[in-house]
């Protein structure tokens, strides 16, 4: 489950995301996403990612990211952008290429090789990391000791 915390503290938020799950005893397990303003900030880290999901991976142009991507207080406009000045597009061609804009945030996820420098310098992305395999490894045990198997 994913919330931003939108300036509340990032545990308040995983209470809130428990809590929400707790009231439905038929959900699946839950692993609380909590960045501190919004996903898109924890994909400012990859310049290489954000010129693949703009195919255009030998771009030159700077791309002008920030130094601390959890500081940026419009990471969804700032990856936008990114995303723009890497197809280094103009005229129709750019237009079209904003059309399909949400896409290409999503696939910056898609293109990363590795998270782990943003693992070393975001806590929160950390916790994330250290939940989800908590949480896919008790999957892994359930499913392992599972009759059906």
């Amino acid at each position: 489950m994913h919330r931003d915390a939108e300036g509340q503290p990032a545990d308040d938020r995983r209470r809130e995301i428990e809590a929400g799950a707790d009231a439905c005893p038929e959900a699946p397990p839950i692993v609380c996403m909590v960045p501190v303003r919004m996903t898109e900030a924890w994909l400012l880290f990859d310049e290489r990612a954000i010129r693949l999901a703009a195919d255009n991976p030998n771009g030159t142009v700077p791309l002008s990211l920030p130094r601390a991507a959890d500081g940026d207080t419009d990471p969804k406009t700032t990856l936008s952008r990114a995303l723009e000045q890497a197809a280094e597009k103009r005229g129709r061609r750019l237009k079209r290429f904003k059309e399909r804009l949400s896409r290409r945030r999503l696939r910056v996820a898609e293109h990363v090789a590795d998270y782990e420098p943003l693992r070393q310098a975001n806590p929160d992305f950390a916790r994330f990391c250290d939940d989800l395999d908590a949480a896919l490894e008790r999957w892994w045990e359930e499913e392992s000791e599972s009759p059906d198997q």
